[in-house]
């Protein structure tokens, strides 16, 4: 399990989640990790995500095949529209208004457990309980995540239960976008030089010089940014 806590750098100051230290205290400094608070945010918004999204878990995880066909038809539209503002958020910030009926998360070495509050979330959904006050009010969702180690930082990716990433990453995916547009200017002529590029578009020469870089990658590695299959490691 990990805990919050936080570090001041002059004005700033960077959340963070700690994990506990093993109770023998053998190999304890490896086994401790700390993360950034907006990694395990980000996790938890794909987890969300991946369950509003999926129409079966929906109806089955929040014990929706009872209620009428006119409520439940304006509800999975709903919860797929939520799913996509948590999945396509520009910052993990922007998400946390749309998820105050989570309860509780837990984070372990393999999952991440989502409790959430289902007669919130339907009413988040719809405005209103479209379930009799008899059925339970509270669900657990799990995701299988991995934690990656990438220089100094720590990323917490949500898997496929074998260890493998598997949502795309929309900021890696438009740089490699802008990257083949740059270079189809200096292939073309339109540009002759980066530092032609770079004035054209307002840039800075060595953005636009390691950018263009990406426009040149094979394509089974571009094949695989777009179906959300890169390894960590690339940026």
């Amino acid at each position: 399990l990990m805990s919050p806590s936080h570090a001041k750098k002059k004005t700033r100051r960077y959340r963070y989640y700690v994990s506990r230290p093993p109770d023998d205290g053998v190999g304890a400094a490896n086994d401790v990790w700390r993360v950034p608070a907006i990694e395990i945010e980000r996790a938890v918004f794909e987890a969300l995500a991946e369950f509003l999204g999926n129409q079966v878990r929906v109806v089955n995880e929040l014990s929706l095949d009872g209620i009428a066909p006119g409520e439940l038809k304006s509800l999975l539209p709903a919860a797929s529209s939520l799913a996509k503002r948590l999945l396509w958020r520009n910052d993990a910030d922007d998400a946390g208004a749309d998820v105050g009926w989570v309860r509780r998360v837990e984070i372990g070495s393999t999952d991440l457990f989502i409790q959430i509050d289902r007669d919130a979330l339907l009413q988040f959904l719809s405005g209103r309980n479209p379930t009799p006050e008899s059925e339970p009010t509270s669900v657990e969702i799990a995701a299988p995540i991995g934690f990656r180690r990438r220089g100094v930082e720590t990323k917490v990716l949500v898997t496929d239960g074998g260890g493998q990433q598997r949502r795309p990453d929309p900021t890696l995916i438009a740089l490699v976008a802008q990257a083949h547009r740059w270079a189809e200017e200096l292939r073309s002529g339109r540009a002759n030089t980066v530092k032609e590029l770079a004035e054209r578009h307002g840039a800075d020469k060595g953005d636009v010089s390691r950018t263009v870089a990406l426009g040149f990658l094979a394509p089974d590695i571009v094949a695989a940014i777009l179906d959300g299959r890169q390894p960590v490691e690339l940026t």
